[in-house]
């Protein structure tokens, strides 16, 4: 969250190593210079202050940063006087305009979804820099929820200049898995049955008995005593079993290595309309990193309908190296992890033994384990009569 007057009056960031932080603190208190330290040693401070800054600080090391802000960024288009009075007349338009859409927001509705919900309301004809007098709130709600397939309900408040927008998703029930014919239940793996639970079909194995592979576990077939007949088996069986999971770390890897200097893209948003002001990188972003960073205004607490985003474009280059030793082992272990993680996801597991070693086509663990899984497999078959 930046503030307006650095927005506005433009600022510097001043960064101090950390083992300097404590001492820049101290100095910049007594000269009557209270500021807030970020978690990388930085501080922000307005344009003009910067002079005064720099004699606090002395002699401890820092670096300032070139002017930021919409000051900065008007510094650089001292030649593009159309553009900024076509700006300025279109922020005083629309700021001191009450009937206008400030911002939208939502309540209630999962994070995941919220971009597409945004989406669905400008669609129907609510969005920031819209007219409060053109907005009928009713027939956006009708054409958004038979439009949406996030939403169940909607609901559509506005205060002040803000549309406030309360959500309620819809809710996923899977349909229940249609059973035609019949079928028997057999085992997927080999191993040690724990527990059976029959829901249809008859039990052939009990708690304790090896079994086979594709060995059929409950019978779809009703015995004559019990009314005789054929059925679609189904149930669960848990059984213990062992597997080995192995993962290969090649001997090469390829890293980037950042190139020195950075190019920038700063463009400004007014009610929902982007506005590029400077656009430096162009548009291949190839064999570059692009870190994009949106700063919101605030005024007296509340959120402006003003924005600019900041595009930071890194140019790097592949080198390709051999890994250590421990890179290799550190590595060959976070890829188990994650394949025991996948591996689990709806099993136990009882015990895991790794071992790893170096092996011609690069570093090499493995993992023993034993878990409890359901083994029962649907297998279907055909009834025939003569």
């Amino acid at each position: 969250m930046i503030r307006l007057d650095h927005f506005v009056l433009g600022y510097v960031v001043f960064h101090i190593d950390g083992e300097y932080v404590r001492c820049a603190a101290e100095r910049l208190l007594r000269g009557g210079k209270g500021v807030r330290f970020a978690s990388d040693g930085s501080f922000r401070a307005l344009a003009w202050e910067r002079e005064r800054v720099c004699a606090l600080l002395g002699d401890i090391p820092y670096t300032v940063s070139p002017i930021r802000g919409l000051f900065g960024a008007l510094a650089s288009l001292r030649k593009r006087y159309g553009v900024l009075l076509a700006m300025l007349a279109f922020v005083i338009m629309l700021v001191f305009s009450s009937d206008t859409v400030w911002d939208v927001r939502l309540e209630g509705c999962p994070e995941g979804d919220a971009e597409a919900v945004l989406a669905d309301l400008g669609a129907a004809g609510l969005s920031v820099g819209r007219r409060w007098s053109k907005i009928e709130r009713s027939e956006v709600e009708v054409q958004l929820l038979s439009s949406s397939e996030e939403v169940a309900w909607i609901s559509i408040n506005r205060r002040g200049t803000v549309a406030y927008v309360t959500v309620v998703p819809k809710e996923a029930y899977p349909e229940p898995p249609t059973r035609e014919g019949y079928a028997n239940v057999v085992a997927s793996f080999d191993g040690v049955v724990e527990e059976i639970t029959v829901r249809s079909g008859i039990a052939l194995v009990k708690p304790g008995e090896t079994v086979r592979a594709g060995q059929v576990l409950i019978l779809g077939v009703i015995p004559t005593e019990q009314g005789g007949g054929y059925c679609y088996a189904e149930g669960r069986i848990i059984a213990r079993r062992t597997d080995r999971i192995t993962v290969n770390i090649p001997p090469l890897t390829e890293e980037r290595v950042y190139e020195e200097g950075e190019r920038k893209d700063f463009s400004i948003n007014f009610f929902g309309n982007d506005i590029n002001i400077l656009k430096i990188y162009g548009n291949s972003a190839e064999g570059c990193d692009i870190i994009e960073k949106k700063h919101t205004l605030t005024l007296f607490g509340r959120t402006l309908p003003i924005s600019y985003t900041v595009k930071t474009l890194r140019p790097y280059k592949t080198e390709t190296r051999e890994l250590s030793a421990d890179e290799a082992t550190r590595l060959a272990a976070e890829a188990l992890q994650d394949a025991l993680r996948e591996r689990l996801a709806e099993c136990e597991l009882v015990s895991v033994h790794t071992e790893g070693g170096f092996a011609e086509d690069g570093y090499r663990m493995t993992a023993d384990i034993v878990l409890c899984e359901n083994i029962a497999q649907e297998r279907k078959f055909e009834f025939i009569t003569e």
